[in-house]
């Protein structure tokens, strides 16, 4: 095998190495989301405010507001 033949067995190797690891990262980032939309629902059915839910989670009340009205939706 040649050093340019090496070269692109590698590189191809680290790309679908690379593939895998983001199609992983990408799966937990939407349970991650998942998870958190369930909660705010959760908080809000148990009376939170969305002010007081926003404050908790780093976001604007108006998303929370979408975030609960989606979960409506579905």
């Amino acid at each position: 095998m040649t050093t340019d033949q090496q070269r692109e067995t590698i590189g191809k190797w680290f790309l679908a190495t690379l593939a895998r690891a983001h199609r992983g990262h990408l799966q937990a980032v939407d349970e991650s989301r998942v998870a958190l939309h369930v909660a705010i629902r959760e908080a809000a059915a148990d009376g939170q405010t969305r002010r007081t839910i926003a404050g908790a989670v780093g976001l604007s009340h108006q998303r929370i507001h979408q975030i609960i009205h989606e979960g409506e939706i579905q």
